[in-house]
């Protein structure tokens, strides 16, 4: 998995995983990782898991823009190095890879 800044301008980030690109995350929005608090953080999860595709593949690990922006931007760290270890350690657990 590879984490790169978005060369999308409406997107700040962007994921390389098995040779697909995925973009996520707003250019502008403060996030867990930018140093917003503990009730921001648990206010986007309820937002997103009120969303069931958005649960469904946060929950299954399944590679989606959803799917990395919880876990990098919106992680139990305020690190996104290691919120990106935390997922990468889940993938290779449910992928083997």
């Amino acid at each position: 998995m590879e984490l790169h800044k978005s060369d999308n301008p409406n997107k700040r980030f962007l994921v390389i995983y098995q040779d697909k690109k995925y973009y996520f995350g707003a250019p502008n929005a403060y996030t867990y990782i930018d140093g917003a608090d503990k009730t921001v953080r648990a206010n986007y999860w309820a937002r997103h898991y009120a969303n069931s595709t958005e649960k469904y593949r946060i929950d299954h690990l399944i590679p989606s823009a959803s799917l990395f922006a919880a876990y990098i931007l919106w992680g139990t760290s305020h690190d996104i190095y290691k919120n990106l270890n935390t997922l990468n350690k889940l993938m290779k657990k449910k992928y083997k890879k």
